[in-house]
């Protein structure tokens, strides 16, 4: 029989379980321990919300793919201050995530042919993986930079990594095995930032090594050349 994923799954479990401690004895439990189950109640509920978003983000951005006409509206959109977006996008993850002393940033100025806000949302997904999957105290880079043709973006952290069979299994959407052993559902980031630079014309590589951490790399497509004089 079908199961809900673990990532999905999980947080649903916190819920209840905490709600259901609150509400059974929510009187007799002192008021420290009342904050306590209500922040994590409070914590799993938007881990079930951010996946929820997500789940209806890939399934747009699918139906976007399938449709010519929403596929050029795409490659019309522009950032010009792409940089600007990627640092602003990058500080905002590292300190919801209280991880604001291990970002080092190297952004240089640079466009791109994508909506701000879906640069913002591919960031997001990279960064917020990359903290992820590292420890705090380690450094997560994040650099940008117009080559002259394309702009770059990557990604990079020192986590414990992975093999190139375990990165081969990926397939940015299937389950990955932790250092352990456990499997875990690696979510919807990956595959939304990958789809996200597909869909405006660029491409998403990820390199790994066991114990040297993770790096994943973006080629966006340049804006379009300004119409021609009339």
């Amino acid at each position: 029989c079908m199961t809900l994923p673990g990532e999905l799954s999980q947080p649903l479990k916190t819920i209840l379980d905490t709600s259901r401690s609150l509400a059974a004895a929510g009187q007799t439990r002192k008021a420290e321990e009342v904050i306590a189950l209500a922040q994590a109640t409070h914590a799993a509920a938007l881990r079930v919300e951010r996946l929820t978003r997500n789940l209806f983000l890939h399934a747009q951005l699918e139906l976007f793919g399938s449709n010519p006409a929403h596929l050029n509206a795409l490659r019309q959109a522009l950032a010009a201050d792409a940089g600007d977006v990627v640092a602003a996008q990058a500080r905002r993850c590292v300190e919801a995530g209280a991880r604001t002393p291990d970002l080092q940033l190297k952004i240089s100025p640079g466009s791109a042919a994508i909506a701000e806000a879906h640069l913002a949302k591919l960031v997001e997904e990279l960064v917020g993986n990359a903290m992820q999957y590292s420890s705090s105290g380690t450094p997560v880079t994040v650099q940008s930079y117009d080559d002259g043709h394309d702009f770059l973006l990557t990604v990079m952290d020192k986590g414990p990594g992975m093999s190139p069979e375990q990165v081969a299994g990926l397939s940015f959407a299937a389950p990955a095995v932790r250092q352990t052993g456990e499997p875990y559902v690696t979510g919807l980031g990956l595959p939304i930032a990958r789809r996200l630079a597909e869909l405006h014309g660029g491409k998403l590589l990820l390199h790994s090594e066991p114990g040297k951490g993770t790096t994943v790399r973006v080629s966006l497509a340049p804006p379009p050349p300004p119409p021609p004089p009339p």
